[in-house]
């Protein structure tokens, strides 16, 4: 049983380092299914990711942002011999988010969870999000990513949208990404220190938007009410070796106290653009906090069921039921032939 790793480190615009460790902690050799619906760390594997891990945290030079990556999502994770788990490395270090696969969609769309642990001997409390990227291939839906000033965002991107799913031509969709402020619901970090920076946003389109506009609403009533609207402007943007423009960031100046709130989905920032060809894109709303809050968050039962609930609590039960539908196939196929050729069947 082996594990391998990957391990990349740069420095960004940003002036901050971002490091990306991917795992993969498949079985290698031994009894497949249901072991291979499992990722099964060592003792040693889960030192080798904190010795990843920890490798630029006594670097001064620049802060570091941590993103690990890998198959298995936590709750088919089992532990090591010695009892531990990989959440507690990746709590330790605060990374902002484990990328996973195995569900992709078969659990629904929305599949995230936040992980907290407190550390006594650390006297510290440890937090990462999870979040599972989606299925492409088949339910053409992914989740595209962004870091920015040590904040990591995400936005779900639909491919092919129900209603267009026929003979037309496909036409990629404008996706609207915000890089700041977070989704206090699925994205902030207690733990992180939210920096006053402006609203920043990424937009991927085949061609520079006519206009971009922010919008603050206040959820604080029934009735939803836009309290800011504001202009944003051009910041950058990356041409594409073949001419094709590549994704433009944009941000928009704003006074961050106003919105001071202890109640963390009372604001919700929301992106407008209009295109030449496309008209008229509105991003999904999203909650904020520049108070750091992170809102209430609860799974959906399918989202505990794949994120949520440890499943190596049942590993035991699962091996030895696939152990005696084994045995059990065995004897009625044993039995079958000693009564055919006993003319029992006849």
């Amino acid at each position: 049983m082996t594990i391998s790793f990957v391990g990349v480190c740069w420095k960004g615009g940003d002036g901050r380092k971002h490091l990306f460790v991917g795992i993969d902690d498949a079985m290698q050799i031994g009894l497949r299914a249901p072991s291979n619906v499992f990722g099964h760390p060592t003792d040693q594997s889960l030192v080798d990711i904190d010795q990843q891990l920890s490798q630029w945290d006594h670097d001064n030079s620049a802060p570091v942002t941590k993103i690990v990556f890998g198959h298995f999502p936590m709750a088919f994770t089992t532990s090591t011999e010695k009892g531990k788990h990989p959440e507690g490395i990746f709590a330790k270090h605060n990374i902002s988010a484990y990328v996973c696969g195995l569900l992709h969609t078969k659990f629904g769309k929305h599949l995230y969870n936040h992980h907290r642990l407190v550390f006594p001997e650390y006297k510290q409390v440890g937090e990462f999000w999870e979040w599972e990227m989606g299925d492409w291939r088949v339910s053409q839906m992914m989740r595209r990513m962004a870091t920015d000033n040590g904040h990591t965002s995400f936005v779900d991107v639909e491919l092919i949208p129900p209603k267009e799913k026929s003979d037309q031509e496909f036409v990629m969709p404008t996706i609207i990404l915000p890089t700041f402020p977070l989704n206090s619901l699925t994205m902030l970090q207690g733990s992180v220190k939210i920096l006053p920076l402006d609203r920043m946003v990424l937009i991927f389109s085949n061609t520079p938007p006519i206009w971009v506009k922010a919008r603050i609403i206040d959820a604080k009533s029934l009735a939803l009410t836009v309290v800011e609207e504001i202009s944003m402007r051009l910041v950058y943007y990356n041409s594409g070796i073949s001419g094709e423009s590549g994704p433009y960031y944009y941000d928009a100046v704003w006074n961050s106290a106003e919105y001071a709130d202890d109640s963390p989905p009372r604001y919700w920032l929301e992106i407008i653009l209009e295109e030449k060809e496309k008209g008229i894109t509105v991003s999904e709303p999203r909650p904020f906090s520049v108070n750091g809050h992170l809102g209430n968050f609860r799974l959906t039962w399918l989202g505990y069921l794949g994120m949520g609930f440890r499943w190596e609590k049942l590993y035991p039960f699962l091996l030895w039921g696939n152990g005696c539908i084994c045995l059990l196939n065995v004897d009625c196929t044993k039995g079958v032939q000693v009564s055919v050729r006993k003319g029992w069947f006849m």
